[in-house]
């Protein structure tokens, strides 16, 4: 190997190279937007064994579409990894990975209504206009999604949207899309489940029903020889 290579950036995909972000066991339906801010100090903390033993199990890559991104700033693009690293988290302890993970943008000139979903058709339209070329799950990061709870992911679609929220709540919403485009439908019982209807509450559990839907989808892959 020759030139630069940075395991932070390279390895995990984090671009800033930060990741670190508050406690996860913080309600944010309780907690306000200026307390639970992205910053970039905040503590962080990667285990390359673990993410090694993770790619030999089953994992999923990502393809970070950041629309509108030739606009995004330091702090937006931040957000992003830590919602990359939140969701890492969340399911490592399924014995799931996130694997490769690329970014890329569309202009704010290509975007134009784009910008802001302001509905499920909106957004299906967005994935089906765009794509990556990565070969991962084209997650689509907005600005603003004015219905739902964060994000949008069409039953037939080929991605999935989420939108910044200016804390690492956004991380909650890459997973919880990401359930949904690995085939998990809403859970409609408690807000302690990562799938419910509802914007969740820690601890963010999972049904084993779903991790086996997961684990079982098309997208996942099977592992490192």
């Amino acid at each position: 190997m020759t030139g630069s290579f940075s395991v932070v950036r390279d390895f995990y995909g984090y671009r800033t190279g930060s990741y670190g972000h508050k406690p996860i066991n913080i309600d944010l339906t309780t907690s306000s937007v200026a307390a639970e801010a992205i910053a970039s100090d905040d503590p962080g903390r990667l285990s390359l064994r673990r993410q090694c033993e993770l790619l030999e199990t089953r994992f999923v890559d990502l393809d970070i579409i950041r629309v509108g991104g030739d606009d995004f700033n330091e702090v937006e693009n931040i957000e992003i990894d830590v919602a990359v690293q939140v969701t890492r988290e969340l399911y490592d302890g399924l014995d799931i990975g996130i694997g490769r993970v690329k970014w890329s943008f569309i202009t704010v000139a290509q975007a134009g209504s784009y910008m802001s979903l302001d509905s499920p058709c909106e957004t299906e339209d967005l994935i089906d206009d765009w794509s990556a070329f990565g070969g991962g799950v084209d997650c689509f990061f907005v600005r603003s999604i004015t219905y739902g709870s964060g994000g949008g992911t069409p039953t037939k679609g080929d991605g999935l949207a989420v939108s910044l929220l200016g804390h690492w709540g956004s991380g909650i919403g890459l997973a919880h899309e990401l359930g949904h485009f690995l085939g998990v439908e809403y859970h409609l019982g408690s807000r302690s489940f990562l799938m419910t209807f509802q914007f969740p509450e820690p601890p963010y559990k999972w049904r084993p029903e779903e991790i086996s839907l997961i684990k079982s989808s098309d997208s996942m892959h099977g592992g490192c020889p």
